[in-house]
């Protein structure tokens, strides 16, 4: 019995053991765990934003933007969107592309580093052929008194602008009051519309209205110069510069109200339409003809910040160096869906046009390297034999930039908010064939 009893006690101090006991200040080894360490999230920035045709405004869905390995496509509405890890140093080519009925853009060796949400809209024209059907404005133009029509034989050009953002600009008409006045066709459509209305009579005059209702196929509108509304403005300059000032309508449109040259003096007298007080950009340009080569003209040219121009104002003076590289002569190479060209340094910018000999869009390419990779989807528009795309041409600028000629800048001239530098050679450019085999 004892030793029934004996047993039954050692078995109890064992549990005890097992079990811990605080009391006897006995405790159990713990095997020691290490909490797992979270990893931090990275943060993210979105980059959306909305493809329009730049004529009709409306969303065009199926649209390709790349930006460096990010590529997203248009949805219904034409928007895009994708999500970069936080500065980020995204490089490579950024482009947009609808295939081969759209104009593409290619911008190479740029980069963004996104430390918020950014938003880029782009605007891509479609061949027009193909895509538009233009309808016809025509009418009268009269003189500020609402009733002297405009001299026979004036020059007339509209910029049609419509409520989502599509234009048509550069569209012109010769007046002819016994033929009816002006008439031009414009595949701007929309219930309010703006026009920007340059007049090159006896004495010119530039001006817009709004709210003009173009659904029609064909509208007749009668024009009248205002009577209010006008200012004169006092430029001083450079002898010698051409001069241009463009008044900043939104945030994407600018307006060209002035251009000329200063020959022989330093200062014009220019009237500018501006009733609401909004910004201008002035531009400034030099040129030198056969330089660096014969037959090249060097562009130097500077534009300055917007702002709401006063009774005088003084140009911005153009300083930057002219690019080295001559476009006479420049050869360019296709191999493997790379471009590659003659250039002085990866510090200039170049700027090539294609152009397919079968007459579609073709596209533009945008380049801070002297070696361009193609897109996928770009490289099959050039290489496509569907639509006989396998002859092109090509147009060569060769541009030297200030650094404030970024990604912004690069996508669309219009987003420039401080003074931009840039000196361009053109001159005898060289076109080829068969660039792509």
């Amino acid at each position: 019995m004892k030793k029934s009893l004996l047993f039954i006690a050692a078995i109890m101090v064992l549990g005890l053991l097992l079990t811990g006991c605080p009391e006897l200040g006995i405790i159990p080894p713990v095997d020691e765990v290490i909490p797992p360490v979270d990893e931090p999230v990275p943060v993210k920035h979105t980059i959306s934003g909305i493809v329009t045709d730049v004529f009709t405004g409306l969303p065009v869905p199926g649209a390709k933007v790349g930006f460096g390995t990010y590529i997203s496509t248009t949805d219904a509405a034409g928007n895009y969107s994708f999500e970069a890890v936080e500065n980020e140093a995204i490089t490579g080519n950024f482009y947009i592309s609808r295939g081969i009925d759209y104009i593409f853009e290619v911008f190479n060796g740029i980069n963004i580093t996104p430390a918020s949400d950014l938003v880029y809209d782009f605007t891509i024209r479609g061949d027009l052929v193909a895509f538009y059907t233009p309808h016809t404005v025509s009418g009268k133009i009269y003189q500020d008194d609402g009733s002297t029509e405009i001299a026979d034989g004036s020059y007339v050009s509209i910029t049609f602008l419509n409520e989502n953002g599509g234009f048509m600009s550069g569209s012109g008409s010769t007046y002819n009051s016994t033929a009816g006045g002006y008439s031009m066709d414009t595949p701007t459509f929309g219930s309010s519309c703006t026009l920007f209305i340059e007049v090159d009579d006896t004495t010119p005059f530039t001006y817009y209205i709004e709210n003009v209702d173009l659904s029609a196929v064909s509208v007749t509108l009668d024009l009248t110069k205002p009577s209010t509304g006008f200012s004169t403005v006092t430029l001083t300059g450079i002898d010698g510069t051409i001069y241009r000032g463009a008044m900043k309508y939104s945030e994407t449109i600018y307006f060209d109200q002035t251009s000329d040259i200063l020959s022989g003096t330093t200062t014009a007298n220019v009237e500018i339409y501006n009733p609401g007080g909004k910004p201008f950009v002035w531009t400034s340009t030099t040129t030198i003809t056969d330089s660096p080569s014969a037959g090249d003209t060097t562009f130097n040219g500077i534009l300055s910040s917007p702002a709401v121009p006063g009774a005088a104002v003084t140009l911005p003076v153009p300083t930057l160096p002219a690019p080295g590289q001559s476009v006479d002569g420049t050869a360019i190479n296709y191999l493997s869906g790379e471009l590659s060209f003659t250039g002085s340094a990866d510090t200039d910018m170049y700027f090539i046009m294609l152009n397919p000999d079968s007459g579609s869009a073709g596209g533009n390419i945008y380049s801070l390297t002297t070696s361009v990779t193609l897109p996928a989807d770009i490289l099959d528009i050039v290489t496509s034999s569907a639509d006989s795309n396998t002859s092109w041409d090509f147009t060569f600028v060769s541009l030297n930039s200030s650094p404030v000629f970024d990604f912004d800048v690069f996508r669309n001239i219009n987003t420039l908010n401080s003074d931009f530098s840039y000196a361009q050679v053109m001159g005898a450019t060289p076109s080829t064939t068969n660039l792509i085999p």
